[in-house]
């Protein structure tokens, strides 16, 4: 657990508690009000029980404060503000509104209602009470308190907590609002005595001797042991209530005001102290924040630089890459300049092999001028011309399939070499046809061995441009997977610098912070001075006046014991002078002789 060293209260030594009622539970209660034209109920919540009525009144005040401040503004909402005049509590047992004289009044989840003083700000407006929200203040919604704090406040009240609390804090020092002028009696009492109870349901002797000590009323021990018998009525180990500390203020009304407004001081006083703890811790949080900022900056920079690294390595390897690419495209370049130049080769080719096959046309059409010229023949002859024929017949059908032609012209051949054997007078006519034929054959064989060849080469170059084609595509991959690769480095570059840049903002946010919250504790602990002075100022003006009350009511009890015995001499004169046997005037009345004075059934000064 979280301990406090030191805290300097001065002469005011360990302090009762924090806010009235129960310890170490969450106290809440349903405040509405108007404000801004409309009905707003708040859920206030007190973590250390049921609150007196001026803990809940600046409780309210807060709360309702900082609503208005959040609907119009923070300048237009400090400048309206928010009062409190005084409460009504919903009784649910009678169903009826009724005021809020006494602490004890309130239970938890009660239902207030809060009336402001007439301003020009606001306006009651007649709407039903809507259902209750957080309030901005309520500790749900506030920024959590350093545990130093909480255990600070756990040590001031001298109570042992079973779990550290959060509560609300803030920065920000608000002196508490000044008594309204109008509190009653009845309420004083209450107040004073829920805070010298503490929480009990009586008040003994140590008690009332310690809330004189904490308040710094310097009274010798016989005077408080004397002040407290009389409010015990006479009773030294009785415990005094709620009715007899009534009855004993009523006589003691000066005393009664010092201890409520040294009460109120006394509270106030504590909430500085806790407020100006909590700026402490909260300061000393920001120095901690602004360390790991630093921290923080410094790793990212360290990250940037990694980045930054990468990413010139990815650079370099896209440079790789895009060369790569260009080789492969000059490379896919030569390979379409030589499938061109094979085009054209093969354009030549097929020039030639038409003219070939022109020649071989011309010359087919001599071969059957003589064959028609050998038709006068015998009938061998007949037949071999006609084996002729038929041998020129398939050669023009096979021309397109060079294979099937050449074994067409073997045959062909070999019919004319028996023609020439058979027919001797046409030798002459058929050694021309056979040259032809010859040289055709020859010609169309060396047409399909270039065909083929160029058909070989189209080939590879196409096997070559396939391949020049897969690495250019592999070449544009890479470059798309580089050009990623870069994109993904930058965009984390520009993360990373983001970063770095809000980490600056929060430098500066936490530096500025740093600084109002330095001139806020600066602040608290001149207000503090100040107000020490003014209640040290407060105690010495009171210090004369009580001593001379109780010097005044020492003298009346005297006067009272003086007439007391008076009485009871004048009540012995008159019984010895009218009433005696001796004396007495049997026809006078013995009342109408009394004196109008001694008729009197009690004393003025009573």
């Amino acid at each position: 657990k979280a301990t406090v060293s030191v805290l300097n209260w001065g002469a005011w030594g360990k302090p009762l508690r924090v806010a009235g009622g129960r310890r170490g539970t969450m106290f809440t209660v349903l405040v509405a009000s108007d404000i801004l034209g409309e009905k707003v109920n708040l859920e206030v919540g007190f973590p250390s029980g049921r609150p007196t009525l001026h803990d809940l009144k600046d409780e309210v005040e807060k709360a309702f404060g900082a609503e208005v401040v959040a609907r119009a503004g923070d300048a237009e909402g400090r400048r309206m503000g928010y009062r409190v005049s005084r409460f009504q509590l919903f009784d649910e047992g009678a169903q009826r509104w009724a005021p809020v004289a006494a602490p004890t009044q309130l239970v938890d989840f009660a239902q207030i209602y809060a009336f402001q003083p007439p301003n020009a700000h606001h306006k009651e407006v007649r709407a039903p009470i809507p259902p209750p929200v957080k309030a901005r203040t309520h500790p749900a919604h506030a920024p959590a308190s350093p545990p130093a704090v909480v255990a600070a406040s756990a040590a001031l009240r001298g109570a042992s907590q079973p779990s550290l609390r959060r509560e609300a804090f803030s920065t920000h020092y608000e002196p508490a609002a000044a008594a309204p002028e109008d509190v009653c009696f009845e309420d004083k009492v209450a107040s004073v005595y829920e805070d010298i109870a503490d929480g009990k349901p009586r008040v003994g002797p140590a008690e009332w001797q310690h809330a004189f000590g904490v308040l710094g009323i310097h009274f010798s021990s016989e005077t408080v042991a004397d002040l407290y018998g009389k409010a015990a009525k006479g009773a030294e180990v009785a415990e005094v209530t709620l009715a007899d500390l009534r009855q004993f203020y009523e006589h003691h009304p000066a005393l009664l005001d010092s201890m409520y407004q040294r009460f109120r001081f006394y509270r106030d006083d504590l909430r500085r102290q806790l407020e100006v703890v909590a700026a402490e811790e909260e300061l000393r949080r920001l120095e901690d924040v602004l360390k790991e900022k630093d921290a923080t900056r410094g790793d990212l920079r360290q990250d940037i630089a990694n980045v930054v690294r990468r990413l010139d390595d990815g650079k370099v390897a896209i440079q790789h890459c895009v060369e790569q690419h260009q080789r492969l495209e000059g490379a896919l370049r030569d390979a379409a300049r030589a499938s061109e130049h094979a085009q054209k080769k093969l354009g030549a080719q097929d020039t030639d092999l038409l003219l070939q096959r022109e020649r071989e046309r011309l010359a087919h059409a001599a071969l059957s001028e003589a064959g028609m010229e050998e038709a006068a023949f015998a009938q061998r002859v007949q037949a071999a011309a006609g084996d002729v024929s038929r041998a020129e017949s398939a050669l023009r059908q096979q021309l397109d399939e060079l294979n099937d032609a050449q074994t067409a012209q073997q045959r062909a051949e070999h019919e004319v070499a028996n023609a020439r054997g058979q027919l001797a007078d046409a030798d002459n006519d058929a050694r021309g046809a056979d040259q032809l034929r010859a040289d055709a054959a020859a010609h169309a064989q060396q047409v399909g061995q270039g065909l083929q060849a160029a058909n070989i080469a189209i080939a590879g170059l196409e096997a070559q441009e396939r391949q020049a084609n897969l690495a250019h595509q592999e070449a544009v991959s890479n470059i798309q997977k580089g050009q990623l690769v870069k994109g993904e480095e930058e965009r984390s570059l520009q993360c990373q610098r983001e970063a770095e840049r809000h980490l600056q903002n929060d430098r500066l946010a936490a530096e500025k912070a740093s600084g109002h919250q330095e001139k806020e504790l600066e602040k608290l602990q001149e207000d503090s001075k100040a107000f020490l002075e003014r209640l040290k100022g407060c105690i010495e003006q009171e210090r004369p006046l009580i001593h001379e009350e109780v010097k005044l009511r020492e003298q009346r009890n005297n006067l009272e014991v003086k007439e007391t015995a008076l009485r009871h001499n004048q009540r012995a004169f008159y019984y010895a002078t009218y009433a005696g046997p001796a004396g007495g005037s049997p026809g006078r009345s013995v009342a109408a002789s009394v004196p109008p004075a001694v008729s009197q059934s009690r004393s003025p000064f009573r």
